[in-house]
């Protein structure tokens, strides 16, 4: 498997994009600070964290609409209401997920730009 799918593989099953060995959260969302057995920081630079949450979020939000749309799902305010009540669960759900991706594409961008930084990928 190839370094790069290596680390996107380890993000979605919510690893450690380093070493793969340790989970990025504590319970079900909350992000640790750091990786218990290699050390590394999870979130490297905010600004490319956030940016992704922000995108990822407003692709689910968009694709989810445009489905109602095509549907041709009632305009009423109930329809409405259910619409936004269930993008929010699955911007909810989807949230552990979409944590993990931003973690691993931050460290992937920083250990392809820096192949010589302390950032070290390790093999399974």
């Amino acid at each position: 498997m190839s370094p790069s799918r290596m680390i996107l593989k380890r993000g979605w099953q919510r690893l450690c994009p380093q070493c793969g060995k340790t989970p990025l959260y504590k319970g079900w969302n909350k992000l640790q600070p750091h990786c218990q057995v290699c050390g590394l920081r999870y979130i490297r630079d905010p600004i490319d964290f956030g940016a992704f949450l922000y995108f990822s979020t407003a692709l689910i939000t968009g694709l989810y609409v445009m489905a109602f749309l095509i549907v041709g799902f009632p305009s009423s305010w109930w329809a409405r209401t259910v619409i936004i009540l269930t993008a929010l669960l699955l911007m909810w759900v989807t949230l552990p997920w979409r944590k993990g991706l931003a973690v691993a594409l931050d460290y992937w961008n920083d250990w392809r730009a820096n192949p010589e930084s302390e950032l070290k990928l390790q093999d399974d």
